[in-house]
């Protein structure tokens, strides 16, 4: 068995607190944002550097990793700023991915989707996507990693991300090999290195030649699986990535393992002795950089690489205390406990995101209230303006008719002249505030662009044209008996 390389697609603000920052690399990089953080900073400022310290620090120290995460949270929360909240629980994620601590991992991931989703965040929908399908292929769901995997691939060629495009593409490659689909694996692995060459993600390109160098390990091509761990291992100790270095140790050692077993390679005595002294070396190598950073999945397979070595050169002794070591740690990661933790959350993200949906169907039923309610203020006190204007005038009149008895006939006038404004506010004005607020009711306020709204938009129109009619029509009426007196 040997372990797989897999590409990492996360999101991240790039923050440089200094100018000169953003031309370092690896420790150098991490060392001038710890000395920006001891500056501090403002808070908006602070939390950029904690998720870049975060993220950084995965390969490198994944406890330190997750010290800075929690405190990237913790601000984030404080200032309700829920998109980087999700941020810091994606960096979290990957820092307990990092150790293996699998449950953990994905109980930040789903987090980080709920807040992502809470905000309409496309972007980090796809990234939390792709890190959640990293998991379920750690644990062996290659059925529902390549679903998670394929989703974020979507939504990142939709919105056109050549980073995490690059990034979904390799992951993709990897579950196609895990499945022994190599051509396919090779297809996706290579249009993957081709686009983290042309954005020169250096990490990247390492991981990418590492996942190429174990198709090829598989397909028995050993040579060329030799040759492309060799330009990862160099790539990854540039980098300073202790994770990818470890990784390629092993998978370099299980190479010159595979050549010393495969019966179908001709060998002399000597190359044979070769192969065998140097698959130990690097397998031994791979599992004390492993031991540093707390990578247990590495030091599990690798442990049983080594076992076998040394059986296949007749030290028994050293090849049980390595195989001990393999069955006492495997259990640790791969336990029916865990999975149990892994089912529990996934429950739970669901019930996390119908409450989500429930909340959102709240917030629009209340924002539908509030436009009835005002729709009907509106017309109360349009109807209480023209009552309010007929009385006064019905006043005035009496007032005339007492004080001069010669002028009933155009008081009669006058009043049939204003039971037609009665009319007209009861019908026409009343009828045409009821159908505007009726439209506004169809209105959808969640996609400006449906083809509905524009209906909705012209009717309104209309409406208002034909209550501007009315209207100028009783100021007419009024008109036309002042010039009769």
């Amino acid at each position: 068995m040997k372990n797989y390389t897999i590409l990492f697609c996360v999101f991240y603000l790039m923050f440089s607190a200094h100018p000169a920052a953003a031309k370092l690399t690896g420790r150098s990089l991490i060392d001038s944002l710890k000395s920006e953080l001891n500056k501090g900073p403002k808070e908006t400022d602070e939390i950029k550097i904690l998720d870049e310290l975060s993220y950084l620090l995965r390969t490198v120290d994944p406890d330190e990793g997750i010290k800075y995460g929690e405190q990237e949270l913790a601000i984030a929360i404080k200032l309700k700023l829920n998109n980087d909240i999700a941020d810091a629980c994606s960096q979290i994620g990957l820092n307990y991915q990092s150790k293996s601590d699998y449950p953990k991992a994905l109980e930040y991931f789903f987090k980080s989707q709920n807040y992502y989703e809470s905000t309409r965040n496309i972007l980090g929908i796809g990234i939390v996507y792709s890190n959640i399908g990293v998991v379920y292929q750690a644990q062996g769901n290659y059925k529902k990693a390549l679903d998670y995997a394929l989703k974020a691939l979507k939504i990142n060629e939709q919105i056109n991300r050549p980073a995490n495009i690059a990034s979904d593409l390799g992951n993709i490659g990897v579950l196609y090999m895990l499945m022994k689909d190599y051509n396919k694996a090779l297809e996706y692995d290579k249009r993957s290195l081709s686009l983290f060459e042309k954005i020169d993600d250096k990490d990247a390109i390492a991981n990418n030649l590492g996942n190429i160098a174990n198709v090829y390990l598989e397909m028995r091509d050993y040579d060329q699986s030799l040759d492309y761990n060799i330009k990862a291992l160099k790539l990854f100790k540039e980098e300073n990535d202790k994770i990818g270095e470890a990784n390629t140790l092993g998978n370099t050692g299980n190479v010159f393992l595979g050549m010393y077993k495969d019966s179908a390679i001709k060998l002399s005595n000597e190359e044979r002795t070769y192969a065998l002294k140097h698959a130990t070396e690097y397998l031994k190598s791979a599992i004390d950089s492993s031991i540093k950073i707390g990578q247990l999945d590495n030091i599990i397979e690798f442990s049983l690489g080594v076992s076998e070595a040394y059986e296949l050169s007749d030290n028994h002794k050293d090849a049980l205390r390595y195989y001990k070591r393999y069955e006492s740690l495997k259990d640790s990661v791969y336990s029916a406990e865990s999975k149990l933790q892994i089912a529990q959350l996934e429950s739970k993200e669901f019930k996390d995101r119908q409450l989500l949906l429930e909340k959102l169907e709240l917030v629009k039923k209340r924002d539908e209230r509030v436009v009835f309610i005002s729709g009907i203020v509106a017309l109360i006190t349009i109807l209480l303006f023209f009552i309010r204007r007929f009385y006064v005038q019905r006043k005035h009149n009496i007032l005339l008719s007492k004080e001069k008895e010669k002028h009933l006939q155009r008081i009669e006038k006058q009043t049939n002249v204003l039971a037609d404004i009665a009319s007209m506010q009861a019908h026409e004005v009343r009828g045409n505030v009821a159908s505007i607020l009726g439209l506004v009711r169809i209105f959808n306020m969640e996609d400006p662009t449906d083809p509905t709204n524009k209906i909705v938009i012209d009717g309104v129109t209309e409406l208002t044209e034909k209550l501007d009619k009315a209207v100028r029509d009783v100021i007419k009426k009024e008109n036309e008996h002042r010039i009769t007196e």
